[in-house]
């Protein structure tokens, strides 16, 4: 394309004749109009802003005032509105553009606010300084970057660009010029779905855009194991807790355990459910699926029900592998089982060699199952070549080797874990698999990077980790053994990259970008330590991965714009399991080659590296998990009192992870509430992808389309989100400072002194951050349980100022007042536990809950604290519990109850109160077994059940022989298996407190009654004893059963049965 100067290039302007013969030839008609369609379609291209408004500025009067102040007299502004989504051919849309800019009015001249920084001169003069002048002058007011001059004189009109240093839009008049000669071979076509680019500029971007080209191995991955196992069998692979497998240990029980597959029998392509926790068994259970060409498909015990029963419902596995954990939510399920906690005799039967099974890279290995759009999770397939691509290309490019040690925090139902679990056994180095304890303790997890070279966390625990190191480590010498640090899954902010660099000095930093379509290494960016980042990059494509950058016409865009990102190459998976439509519409062609739309938005900075610049679809991340908003929509619509919904992710405030606010309308004269809400989610959905915000709207806001305009969705305050109280101002210091910290903590402004801490969405954990900052601004102690009923700000400044006194209850709470005349039923160790029980209890005495205050104290201080240490012993928590009961009932007769380990708290109270000479009334033990009670059958028995409810036949009449002549036992440490009443922090926590107490703890007989009312649903692979093993502790036992599981008793639905048993035995 020619160009000339018209002027000196000092001037700072540039003629295109090509560009202005190609209008003037084409567009005589309408040469203007023609000539602003064009340029605002390549803006759209250069922007990708769909909608956007393009200042036109005309003469009135050609130089007659001399400063920039004054010339907008000599000017009128007009506009017209560009909108991508209106399908425009070149002359319909010039035609458009022509009727705004004559019908409407005057605007007036101001900085510029439009979502272009361009505007457009219009003159009816011959081009001169004058022109120049203005034009330069009319940029320095609006502000704007990029001036196009049109010159409209004797018919012929002449285009000219004031010159600008933005790279962005440098290539624009070489754009138009392409389009216009685009357009001429199509003319009928919609005006936005042409090419722009330059064969030059195309060329340039898929030299860019290609991974290196690497031949990868023709050999599952299982078969590097073997290598090791015979190479260098006693070299550590794989440690969690205090047990440790050397490679030769590890081909060995994965080899028993793929033997034991094919002997059930599994083929090839058949599914195999890993439903475990972390463990050793994990590692085994991956190696001896992909052993026997079988198909891992792993899923959380702790998922809620309803997620568990729509995987299982999907994928129809031929065989569960399971645990203790979790195995009441799979009692009814008719897929047979297996139970690897008791199978070492079972798997012991059978051969250690490697299986003669010819797995080749086109059978399936793995399904991942993300956030699908309709309610359902989706599975995601992957073949044994895609995990190859995938270890290779990490090994390769970071140098992995049989040096390195790597750290394992992730959930396993994670795509991400492959990474973690495998890459270090695949290069023949070792992994360290941590419990979720460790993870939450800091100060553990330290302990732990000490031990080893790799790691890869996501932004969310970097965020608490690094500050947490910078605070504690004078320096950072203890972790100069880490050679590799990587983030992802969320976009990762620049200042965490800077911290790792400052940190691990000796560490190469890296972003690892992908999925699980793309199998996870799809972009990686080293950070410099020369340079300070100032932006997410992802960087460039892994091995045999390419990457474009598409418009939605399927067109590369120029480079710095965005676009939607697709990814080519050896890591695309399959598709989706059951899901032929989305597969299609997500994994596409495009010129002979199959590309997969990721759904983020990018762009290609000036060295070839992508930028990430967001998500372009309704997927969101939370803590490095892609949610799909739908999924969440859908649950939320099956309220009966929701008519629509619309759920978003967004960033509350600077540098916070990403919030799921739902924005709701409710039917006429509904009376929801937001924890009815959460009630009804939590069914569904795993605790992540609960709302944190919901907002009322009457309608949900549309754009001109009638679309809905997620732009539009207001942002939470006091006067949009679901909460009862009308708003009351604050009065005092006190109450404006109570409200500032809850306007940070809930990122919601506008809260008044009467709104309530749960409406808020407010939880236990919350309650004890927000009491430790009253204590330590205000010097004053509110016990935990106040909260309960005095949550809101008034009530709590009050509390500090002592205009409401606290009654000296010390760790009770009262949750249904009654007869003081009439001794109270105390409930043990809980609070919001016992809260529906309360409620639906038909009797007149006061029921009061009892917690221990020093118990969150001592918790908060850490698992690692010598407080904690020395706390948990069941005879000391007893007499704390013995000693607030006391304070408020001096007297007998008591009434005492517990749930699980609260159960065994009673019952040793009760036995200190006899001593007393008191007299006991009740004690209630709610679904508590003995300690170690699970573990009390044989593996022997166990593998009986096993075998009894998933049939014999699976094993050969020699197989049987061996096993009927193994009378030896396996026992475990006694352990408790209660679960926690939460998923927080917090209660993790507290469940290895409970866990520690439980371990010194001796039981001694009891000769008073105890009823005992023992939840319905139970796991097989307990001992079959009504009595939950205390009969031979208490000779006077009673046992009733009650619908339910072991925490399910105490909620609405099943709770009114309890109740209802309970009440009868609250008699004098």
């Amino acid at each position: 394309m020619k160009t000339s100067s018209v002027f000196d290039t000092s001037i700072g302007i540039r003629q295109y004749d090509d560009l202005s013969q190609l209008i003037n030839s084409q567009y005589v008609e309408s040469c203007v109009p023609s000539f602003l369609a064009l340029l605002s379609t390549v803006l759209y291209k250069h922007t990708y802003n769909e909608v956007f408004r393009v200042p036109v500025y005309s003469y009135t009067n050609l130089h007659t005032n001399s400063n920039v102040e004054e010339l907008s007299k000599d000017f009128i502004k007009k506009s017209f509105v560009f909108d991508s989504n209106i399908n425009y051919t070149l002359d319909e849309l010039s035609k458009s553009i022509k009727c705004t800019l004559e019908s409407s009015s005057a605007e007036k001249i101001t900085t510029n606010d439009d979502s272009v920084n361009v505007l457009v001169l219009l003159s009816e003069e011959m081009l001169s300084q004058q022109i120049i002048d203005d034009a330069k002058a009319l940029r320095q007011m609006t502000k704007v970057e990029f001036v196009c001059i049109i010159t409209n004189s004797k018919q012929l009109v002449e285009i000219s660009f004031l010159n600008t240093d933005s790279s962005r839009y440098q290539l624009i008049p070489e754009h138009l010029y392409n389009l216009a000669n685009n357009i001429e071979k199509n003319p009928t076509h919609c005006i936005h779905s042409f090419n722009i680019l330059s064969p030059d500029e195309i060329k340039q971007q898929l030299i860019l855009a290609q991974g290196e080209k690497v031949k990868i191995s023709d050999k599952p991955i299982y078969k590097n194991i073997e290598f090791f196992a015979a190479t260098t069998p006693n070299t550590l692979a794989v440690s969690a807790g205090q047990k440790n497998l050397t490679y030769g240990q590890l081909n060995c029980e994965a080899n028993q355990l793929a033997h034991f597959f094919l002997q059930f029998p599994i083929a090839i392509g058949d599914k195999i459910v890993a439903f475990l926790p972390r463990s050793t068994d994990i590692i085994n259970a991956i190696f001896a699926i992909h052993k026997v060409g079988a198909v891992y498909v792993p899923i959380d015990p702790t998922f809620p029900k309803e997620r568990i029963l729509a995987i299982l419902q999907e994928v129809k596995p031929q065989l569960i592998l399971t645990c203790s954990e979790g195995e009441e939510v799979l009692e009814n399920i008719d897929i047979p089982k297996f139970n690897l906690e008791y199978s070492a005799e079972i798997l012991n039967a059978f051969p250690v060699n490697n299986p003669e099974i010819k797995v080749n890279l086109d059978h399936e290995s793995h399904i991942f199952f993300t956030s699908g759009t309709t309610g359902k999770p989706k599975g995601v397939v992957a073949t044994q070549g895609n995990l190859v691509q995938y270890l290779s290309s990490a090994r390769n490019k970071y140098k992995f080797s049989s040096n390195d040690r790597f750290i394992s925090t992730a959930r396993f139902t994670f795509s991400i874990s492959l990474f973690k679990i495998l890459t270090p056994l695949y290069v023949g180095g070792s992994l360290r698999i941590v419990d979720r304890d460790i993870v939450l303790n800091l100060s553990q997890l330290c302990k732990e990077l000490q031990g080893i070279t790799v790691f890869h966390f996501g932004p969310s625990l970097l965020k608490q980790l690094l500050p947490y190191i910078e605070e504690n480590f004078g320096d950072f010498s203890a972790f100069n053994n880490i050679r590799h640090v990587s983030s992802g899954g969320d976009m990762v902010p620049p200042e965490v990259l800077e911290k790792l660099k400052k940190i691990f000095i000796n560490a190469e930093v890296y972003v690892i970008y992908g999925s699980s379509e793309i199998s996870c290494m799809g972009c990686t960016y080293q950070v410099s330590r020369d340079m300070v980042l100032q932006k997410t990059k992802v960087g460039k494509p892994h091995q045999n991965m390419s990457v474009r950058i598409f418009d939605k016409y399927g067109n590369m865009v120029p480079m710095g714009t965005p676009g939607k990102l697709y990814f080519a190459g050896d890591g695309l998976v399959k598709g989706y399991l059951n899901l032929e439509k989305l597969t299609a519409e997500k994994f596409i062609q495009i010129d002979g080659e199959r590309f997969y739309s990721i759904g983020d938005i990018g762009r290609f900075d000036s060295e070839g590296n992508i930028e990430l610049l967001g998500r372009d679809d309704f997927q969101v991340q939370i803590r490095g998990m892609r949610v799909e908003l739908p999924e969440i929509e859908y649950y939320l619509k099956r309220f009966p009192e929701i008519a629509d919904c619309v759920v978003v992710g967004r960033v509350m405030e600077e540098n916070s992870d990403i919030s799921l606010i739902a924005y709701l309308v409710l039917k006429i004269n509904s009376n929801i509430t937001a924890i009815k809400i959460r009630e009804h989610l939590y069914k569904f959905l795993p605790d992540y992808m609960i709302p944190t915000i919901f907002v009322k709207l009457d309608r949900l806001p549309t754009n001109h389309n009638a679309k809905l305009d997620r732009s539009q969705l207001p942002a939470p305050n006091i006067n949009n989100i679901l909460v009862s109280s009308t708003f009351e101002t604050s009065t005092d210091d006190i109450e404006s400072v109570l409200i500032a910290y809850w306007e940070k903590m809930f990122k919601i402004e506008g809260i008044g002194v009467n709104h309530d801490f749960f409406e808020l969405g407010g939880d236990s954990l919350l309650a004890v951050q927000f009491l430790i900052e009253v204590q330590k601004r205000y010097d004053k102690f509110i016990p935990i349980a106040v909260i309960l009923e005095r949550s809101t700000i008034k009530d709590i400044a009050a509390i500090i100022r002592g205009d409401i006194i606290v009654p000296e209850m010390g760790n009770l709470t009262i949750l249904k007042q009654g007869d003081v005349l009439l001794p109270p039923l105390f409930c043990l160790y809980g609070v919001l536990l016992y809260k529906d029980l309360a409620g639906s209890l038909d009797i007149e005495n006061i029921v009061c809950s009892v917690y221990l205050q020093e118990e969150i104290d001592v918790i908060q201080k850490g698992v690692n604290s010598q407080e904690f240490q020395d706390f948990p012993n069941v005879k000391r928590i007893t007499q704390l519990y013995l000693n607030s009961i006391q304070k408020y009932q001096q007297q007998g007769p008591y009434f005492l109850c517990g749930e699980s380990f609260g159960g065994i708290i009673a019952l040793e109270v009760a036995r200190e109160l006899i001593k007393q000479g008191e007299e006991v009334k009740l004690v209630a033990m709610l679904d508590t077994h003995v300690p170690g009670f699970a573990d009390r059958l044989s593996t022997w028995r166990k593998a009986m059940i096993h075998l009894m409810n998933e049939g014999m036949g699976s094993f050969s009449a020699k197989v049987w022989s061996k096993l009927i002549n193994k009378d030896y036992m396996v026992r475990q440490e006694g352990k408790l298996t209660t679960k926690t009443d939460s998923d927080d922090e917090f209660a993790d926590v507290r469940e290895y407190f409970r866990k520690k107490a439980i371990d010194t703890y001796v039981i001694e007989p009891y000769d008073d009654p105890v009823i005992l009312f023992r939840a319905t649903q139970r796991s097989d692979f307990e001992p079959k004893q009504i009595d939950l093993g205390w009969g031979e502790y208490i000779k006077q036992l009673t046992v009733i059963n009650i619908e339910g599981d072991h925490l399910g008793i105490l909620t609405k639905g099943y709770v009114d049965s309890l109740a209802t048993e309970l009440s009868k035995y609250m008699t004098l």
